[in-house]
């Protein structure tokens, strides 16, 4: 009995070491990455030249770089210098806040090779954020729906996916293992500063080795059970 408990506790640290073995991926928002585009009922410039433009925070917004999924720098950006102390954007007044009035459409790359990415976003004054071509807002795991919020509260919008300091709109991101892009419209409901902030973690796919080593502590883990079956059923005939 002793014996087949220490199989199953060496088969247990097997299953944690095939789980753990390759580390989650920074996914976090920074100068020169990404692309930026206006939109039909706000022309804001169609590109932002060597990708995001980092920007100094409002005093209300979350500071940069939150920790909050991983250590590594997560920073304001925009198409341009639209931070404090840089150009103000004037509202975008053409609801609904669908993706075709989005003041500024901000998109990144996902890489292949991801099972899920897990993401935080703060945004002045609010977006919706959007996987591959689809139109449809992804829903939120911490605000609801996900849908940008349009009523505005002292700096930014009135909850959900807003500025200020705290945890940000959370999302679970499902991606297959598969190449894809995440786009953010951001959305300028009161004249003033204007950005993006958002902090992620990519979740790879198990090596081939992982799903060896995993196969195989199940296996044992089946066999020690079958075997331990067997013996009781001989102890009770």
């Amino acid at each position: 009995m002793m014996k087949a408990a220490g199989v199953l506790a060496f088969v247990a640290l097997l299953l944690i070491a095939g789980v753990t073995e390759a580390p989650a991926v920074a996914f976090n928002s920074a100068a020169g990455i990404g692309s930026c585009a206006g939109t039909a009922a706000f022309p804001l410039p169609t590109t932002c030249a060597g990708g995001f433009v980092a920007i100094t925070p409002d005093a209300a917004w979350q500071p940069n770089n939150p920790g909050v999924l991983n250590a590594s720098p997560a920073i304001w950006v925009s198409y341009a210098n639209t931070g404090a102390g840089g150009v103000v954007v004037t509202p975008n007044v053409a609801p609904p806040l669908t993706p075709v009035n989005a003041t500024e459409t901000f998109t990144v790359t996902i890489p292949a090779g991801f099972v899920s990415l897990s993401l935080l976003v703060w945004a002045d004054d609010t977006a919706g954020v959007r996987v591959g071509a689809n139109p449809a807002y992804l829903a939120s795991t911490t605000v609801g729906a996900s849908a940008p919020n349009p009523v505005q509260g002292a700096n930014c919008a009135a909850g959900g996916l807003t500025c200020v300091p705290g945890g940000g709109a959370a999302f679970l991101i499902p991606l297959g293992g598969l190449g894809n892009t995440l786009s953010f419209d951001v959305f300028q409901r009161g004249a003033g500063t204007f950005g993006l902030l958002y902090q992620g973690e990519l979740t790879p796919v198990p090596e081939p080795a992982s799903l060896l080593l995993l196969g195989t502590a199940l296996a044992a883990v089946g066999f020690i059970s079958r075997k331990r079956y067997q013996a009781r059923q001989q102890q009770g005939s």
